[in-house]
């Protein structure tokens, strides 16, 4: 099968366009880990998700706010815009001189969810900061974990399970020089 990933994460050849890890008798990461089972409807919790590093994700930027209200399918995505990325002069520059991750970084992370989003019947935020976000990302928006909830049963079975996933926030430090130590290292 082929993939622009080169592996089993980005679009391949399979039964729905995606590896589902069915056809082979084992759970995919989302089922695993998530629980998560075809149509399924998680409610997300999320802060503020559009705040992109400028230095480390400006492709990200473009790729969200300018290719996802286009299309979210992945293969599109792959067809119409990955190659026109990993050309972009400027985040190639960014790329190899500055922090940036490569153009085409964001394709990549979009295709490894998309299992996931496959096997999910819709996503509902809650306590979004605006509709926008959620809105290029398809996502359904609700004000309290109680509406969510309410909106989630419409399309629910009729006993539906609930579960309470917590996800430990990732912390990453931010070490800076002293002029002083900067001064130091510029005479080695």
């Amino acid at each position: 099968s082929s993939s622009p990933s080169g592996g089993g994460s980005g679009p391949s050849s399979g039964n729905d366009g995606f590896d589902t890890g069915e056809e082979f008798g084992r759970k995919t990461y989302a089922q695993q880990y998530f629980d998560l089972q075809r149509d399924d409807t998680p409610p997300m919790i999320t802060a503020d998700p559009d705040k992109f590093d400028k230095e480390q994700h400006l492709a990200y930027v473009e790729f969200f706010h300018k290719l996802l209200p286009q299309t979210r399918d992945a293969m599109e995505l792959h067809k119409r815009f990955e190659k026109e990325f990993s050309r972009n002069p400027a985040y190639i520059q960014m790329y190899r001189s500055g922090n940036a991750y490569h153009p085409t970084h964001p394709f990549y992370m979009w295709y490894w969810g998309e299992n996931g989003r496959k096997h999910r019947s819709r996503v509902i935020v809650v306590g979004a900061d605006n509709e926008y976000i959620p809105k290029i990302l398809g996502y359904e928006t609700a004000r309290t974990m109680q509406e969510a909830i309410r909106m989630a049963k419409e399309t629910a079975p009729v006993d539906p399970s609930i579960t309470c996933f917590r996800i430990c926030p990732l912390m990453l430090a931010d070490v800076e020089l002293t002029e002083e130590e900067q001064a130091a290292l510029d005479k080695q």
